[in-house]
């Protein structure tokens, strides 16, 4: 299994360096500032202009998000400069070294199930990362649990103060991933005489909020108006929503990941049930302490429900009964644990298998002169994956803004990744465009990619352009 676990590793990588995998919708806004902060030119998203109407705007100063993400990856820009494989690497070696420490921390919990815990590893390989901060967080995150599950290990002071670092920059990359590890933190610290476990949670709690404070200070003395800002998206969304209305929007943009929660969810809650009354506290601790933070994400605003998958790896390893001497029956529980990751793999591999069937490098490098050679320098742009190409260069607008932007794009850089049809492009749709825009260079693919004659996605899987030239623009 571990041998399984590096060769996926290894292919996941490869893909980044040398096929591409497109970007994902939020890409722009949670990168835009490490860009524009290693030019030089102040931590904003000028990208992202006017989104939301939040005050002061992301072209101002950008402070809506805590900032480890985009530091760390205008720093890796600063050493390897900016492109999409630069990107695609920091967010699948993000993702591997997830992984391994997610492995560390089922090994440490279910020591006598070491086939388990690469089977988990593996499982979290194979299910997709979005590039977005929240697998970083999940990385600090469970780095901290890794410290704390082994009750013997947890024990020394130094160690917790290493637990509260991690938990800070958890917190300084994203909140809600925060708010989920931190309830999980609790119930593992919740073992011992209640003096000790108040002195443990304090030795944790007061450098967790030392150090998120001393990461996000430098954005808010960069802009005194950063701090209203933050306040203002925080406002925005945790306004409280029904469950069910929660609910609807989980199963609505994440299905893949919701079936797999709920799945281990009761899977846990039945298998794992207490054996005995000194067993009550562990069922609690690993079945249903998960539960408060979704309770959380499902009431709060719309794409909160998404952060449900934070909870995922906890959940999963909950099902095999941690603290237990006797290890139990492992058929029905490894059956469950395969089946509840089965679709979120189904849907992430469906990239990769494109990217490793379709032929040639389909890095957006590769169409460079002949987008350079339509596009001037200076002018204004609306793309996503064309940002990769173009941020240094250009003005470029995150599609996300083609409602809020007051600067009208000169030009529309688009490409077919999840256009839902072949031919068209994705982002904007041809009726959005056509009334103040003209086609003047199609590069479009035109073919999905298939395996075995079965087609693996609605759209073409090309970075080949689509550009649109405004109609009063200039030549």
């Amino acid at each position: 299994m571990q041998t399984a676990f590096v060769a996926v590793a290894v292919v996941l990588i490869a893909i980044s360096v040398f096929r591409g995998y497109p970007a994902h919708q939020d890409e722009v806004f949670f990168k835009a500032a490490g860009l524009h902060w290693a030019m030089g030119e102040g931590w904003r998203a000028p990208e992202e202009e006017n989104y939301a109407g939040w005050t002061p705007p992301l072209q101002e100063v950008f402070a809506s998000y805590p900032p480890i993400y985009p530091f760390l990856f205008g720093t890796l820009i600063k050493v390897f400069g900016f492109s999409q494989t630069t990107a695609n690497c920091y967010d699948a070696c993000i993702h591997v070294l997830l992984a391994a420490v997610l492995v560390i921390f089922a090994r440490r919990a279910i020591p006598q199930l070491p086939l388990v815990a690469w089977s988990l590893g593996l499982c979290w390989l194979l299910s997709g990362y979005p590039a977005r901060p929240d697998r970083l967080a999940m990385l600090f995150g469970f780095s901290a649990l890794v410290f704390l599950v082994t009750p013997q290990i947890g024990v020394k002071r130094w160690l917790d103060n290493l637990v509260g670092v991690l938990l800070g920059l958890c917190a300084a990359t994203s909140v809600p991933a925060a708010v989920a590890m931190g309830p999980l933190v609790v119930a593992l610290c919740c073992r011992g005489p209640a003096r000790w476990v108040f002195a443990r949670l304090l030795a944790i709690g007061l450098p967790a909020v030392l150090v998120a404070a001393l990461v996000c200070l430098p954005v808010y003395l960069y802009d005194a108006r950063a701090l209203q800002q933050n306040l203002d998206a925080t406002n925005r969304i945790t306004h409280a929503l029904g469950f069910t209305e929660g609910l609807r929007h989980l199963l609505r943009l994440n299905v893949a990941t919701a079936v797999c929660s709920a799945l281990l969810i009761v899977a846990g809650l039945v298998l794992s049930r207490p054996e005995n009354s000194r067993d009550w506290w562990r069922w609690i601790r690993w079945s249903f302490v998960p539960l408060v933070p979704l309770g959380v994400f499902l009431t709060q605003s719309s794409f909160q429900a998404n952060y449900h998958w934070f909870l995922i790896p906890w959940l999963a390893v909950a099902l095999f009964s941690p603290e237990r001497r006797v290890p139990p029956p492992l058929f029905l529980r490894t059956t469950i644990l395969v089946a509840a990751f089965a679709l979120p793999i189904l849907y992430a591999q469906r990239t990769t298998l494109s990217a490793l069937v379709t032929g040639g490098d389909q890095r957006v490098e590769r169409y460079r002169v002949a987008v350079e050679a339509v596009v001037p320098p200076g002018a204004v742009v609306m793309a996503r994956d064309y940002w990769w190409l173009l941020g240094e260069r250009n003005r470029v607008l995150d599609p996300m803004v083609w409602t809020t932007a007051a600067t009208r794009p000169e030009y529309l850089v688009l490409s077919g990744y999840g256009s839902g049809a072949p031919g068209r492009p994705n982002a904007l749709s041809p009726e959005q465009i056509s009334r103040d825009y003209e086609l003047v260079l199609d590069q479009l693919g035109r073919s999905v990619p298939t395996l075995f004659g079965v087609p693996l996605s609605r759209s073409t899987f090309s970075a080949g352009p689509m550009i649109y030239r405004r109609k009063d623009a200039s030549d």
